[in-house]
């Protein structure tokens, strides 16, 4: 909840809610710009080391935006149901003015992380399929689950301190 005389600027769950909003904007317009410019077959999956290792339709590019699309929904709507949430400690009366606002706060985070993963994979797909790169970066994924952990990490403890 925002106090009077607060700015909405430190309010990190407005902040995280107006800037995740911006991530499927950018993979929708570099998905509707490049789409037009991409080769008949395209990479759809990469290994380990981030070197493309499927090939597949571009219509596979749609698959992945679709995908961030249904994520965002998701995880909208998840946030306005905090509620139904299965939170590691018991919420009551008292404690959950501070438990609801922690766990939209990590649906929203979630989300943003999620949505900034599939961008970079779309454009990596797409710079790929365009011949202007060899691959994605093999720290795509180690650094993406560490991310996550962290996050995941970060609210598990403060829903037990906030119990």
């Amino acid at each position: 909840m925002q106090q009077v005389g607060q700015s909405p600027l430190l309010d990190p769950f407005l902040c995280l809610h107006k800037h995740k909003n911006g991530m499927v904007s950018p993979n929708y317009g570099v998905v509707l710009y490049y789409y037009p410019r991409l080769p008949a077959v395209i990479p759809i999956h990469f290994n380990a080391l981030g070197r493309p290792d499927a090939w597949g339709s571009k219509s596979t590019m749609m698959s992945l935006l679709y995908v961030s699309i249904g994520l965002y929904g998701v995880f909208t709507l998840l946030g306005f149901f905090v509620q139904y949430v299965n939170y590691s400690v018991k919420v009551t009366v008292e404690n959950a003015v501070r438990l609801y606002p922690l766990a939209r706060l990590m649906t929203e985070s979630l989300k943003l992380e999620i949505l900034l993963m599939l961008l970079y994979t779309t454009w990596g797909m797409i710079q790929v399929a365009i011949k202007k790169a060899n691959g994605l970066s093999g720290w795509l994924l180690p650094v993406f689950l560490v991310v996550l952990g962290i996050s995941l990490i970060y609210f598990i403890s403060a829903t037990l301190k906030a119990q």
